[in-house]
């Protein structure tokens, strides 16, 4: 299991299921996102997302036709993204400090 949450705690996940290889995004949408010169993103299954707290604090912004962040209105964290055609998915922002590996 990987727990998580954003930088002012408001915000708490959890992902239960297999977390997809990393992949790294150099496309001009992840390097405005993440202010660096790459993203580094891993795909998930929607249904193994589970918000904990905040879900009142998360806010998506649609960035390209289909495509939605999700991010904390209070810090402005990542949460995660999803597209529109893919329902089934979601893409979390891997290798964040907000990301804790273990078993509870």
């Amino acid at each position: 299991m990987l727990t998580g949450g954003c930088l002012c705690g408001g915000v708490r996940f959890e992902i239960t299921g297999e977390i997809g290889s990393p992949s790294f995004c150099h496309c001009s949408q992840c390097r405005h996102a993440s202010g660096s010169a790459f993203a580094t993103n891993a795909g998930i299954s929607a249904a193994d997302f589970h918000l904990r707290a905040g879900a009142d604090l998360v806010r998506e912004y649609e960035s390209s036709p289909g495509q939605f962040r999700a991010f904390c209105s209070r810090c402005g964290s990542p949460v995660y993204s999803r597209r529109r055609d893919h329902p089934e998915l979601f893409t979390i922002t891997d290798g964040l400090p907000q990301l804790e590996r273990g078993d509870a």
